[in-house]
């Protein structure tokens, strides 16, 4: 009977009252079951220290106190150094998981010590749990086309992630520096020296926040810091930063428009075309947004409701 639990499940903790219960019992209902649970509270204000205490019962369910706020980054750091398991893998406060992904996680990496780090696929929802978009997760194959493809559409959250415990060391920590990319700078970190596999499916829930939209402007200011970063780790990518762009704008249109502000999301429409003049989506979103009044944000939906898809934009955040 091992003693030392295979897998640390970290959860970085920031008055969450509304959902921290749902995140811990996502944990408890694994299949896999030799797991330790570190809930890491940021200095909350609200009743998630209360609750969370309630489940230390569990002798492998433990509460730190941070004595000041010090963001996610840092939170999570924390909990890695308390940690004990071979494995890490990290759960939003906000998120849920199915109750295989632990065990289908580390079936991935078992006879792979090539692999550093496993993803899964997620199921982006509303705060009610109503699914929005499904990510199956990348085709990890090609770990250079899989990098290029995590570059031009950044998918990725930390909840998704479970690391080999001496490849995090490696490769150090979360970038405390970081306000809402430290997840995804840390993979691509990890990819410069491990492979990075998926489980393709989607094995996390993944809350979307209306408060969400209203970017900080922090996260905004530290993205090119961070693509340019992620440049200087993977230079190959250098030949995609168009593509990059084109479908940032585009996406960034989308919600403008869904917003009514067309004029703005117009103008960044023109830069997409410039950028990518034969993608026919940029011609059709442009001609969307010439319709009078709140036509283009009516008529955006409804493309997307008859063809089966919703918007997937992924907007950085520190606590939900």
């Amino acid at each position: 009977m091992r003693k030392e639990p295979l897998v640390s499940v970290i959860i970085p903790c920031y008055n969450g009252e509304r959902f921290i219960r749902g995140a811990i019992e996502s944990v408890i209902a694994q299949s896999y079951e030799n797991w330790e649970l570190i809930v890491v509270n940021d200095a909350s204000t609200d009743a998630s220290g209360d609750i969370v205490r309630e489940y230390t019962r569990d002798n492998r369910i433990r509460l730190i106190e941070n004595e000041r706020n010090t963001g996610i980054p840092g939170t999570k750091n924390r909990g890695v150094l308390a940690s004990r398991g071979e494995y890490i893998a990290f759960l939003d406060q906000d998120d849920l998981w199915m109750t295989e992904k632990l065990a289908l996680q580390i079936e991935a990496f078992e006879g792979n010590e090539g692999i550093g780090v496993v993803c899964t696929g997620m199921i982006f929802t509303d705060e009610d749990l109503n699914q929005v978009n499904i990510f199956p997760g990348f085709d990890d194959s090609d770990q250079r086309g899989m990098l290029k493809n995590l570059y031009i559409a950044p998918i990725n959250s930390s909840s998704i992630m479970m690391i080999r415990r001496d490849c995090a060391a490696a490769s150090g920590p979360f970038d405390e520096s970081l306000k809402g990319w430290d997840d995804y700078e840390l993979l691509m970190r990890l990819a410069t020296g491990w492979r990075v596999a998926y489980v393709k499916k989607p094995l996390v829930k993944k809350r979307l926040h209306r408060s969400s939209a209203q970017r900080s402007s922090d996260v905004i200011e530290e993205t090119e810091r961070v693509f340019e970063k992620i440049l200087e780790l993977h230079p190959f990518l250098a030949r995609y930063r168009d593509e990059r762009e084109a479908a940032h704008l585009f996406n960034e249109s989308v919600v403008l428009m869904g917003e009514g502000r067309k004029e703005t999301a117009r103008r960044m429409i023109r830069r997409c075309i410039g950028l990518k003049p034969l993608q026919a989506r940029n011609w059709v979103l442009y001609l969307i947004s010439m319709l009078p009044g709140r036509s283009p944000a009516r008529v955006v939906e409804a493309v997307f409701r008859a063809t089966g898809r919703t918007k997937l934009i992924l907007h950085r955040r520190r606590y939900a």
